[in-house]
């Protein structure tokens, strides 16, 4: 919204890190993308190593996601695509 609504200078605009630089943990060791996700796309530490979660997990995640960008959006290189799980705050700037 942020790409859409203001004329601030583009690259002091943080996108979405989850599943791509970094994840949420709960107190039950459940490793999400992030703390929206409502336990979707979650991992239990219990039963696979982060490394496995993190490599091989999420990777499907990333390329999901990542490659969900409007083909138009002249931002796209600039974003990880929309939110899964609040896609109502993403709007392509075009």
């Amino acid at each position: 919204m942020l790409l859409k609504f203001s004329h601030i200078n583009h690259s002091f605009i943080d996108t979405c890190e989850g599943a791509f630089f970094s994840v949420y943990i709960d107190h039950k060791m459940n490793v999400s993308p992030c703390s929206f996700s409502a336990g979707k796309d979650s991992y239990s530490l219990k039963d696979f190593a982060f490394y496995d979660i993190w490599n091989h997990k999420f990777n499907s995640y990333r390329t999901k996601w990542k490659s969900n960008c409007s083909v138009d959006c002249m931002h796209k290189s600039l974003c990880h695509g929309n939110c899964p799980y609040y896609p109502q705050i993403t709007i392509c700037h075009e």
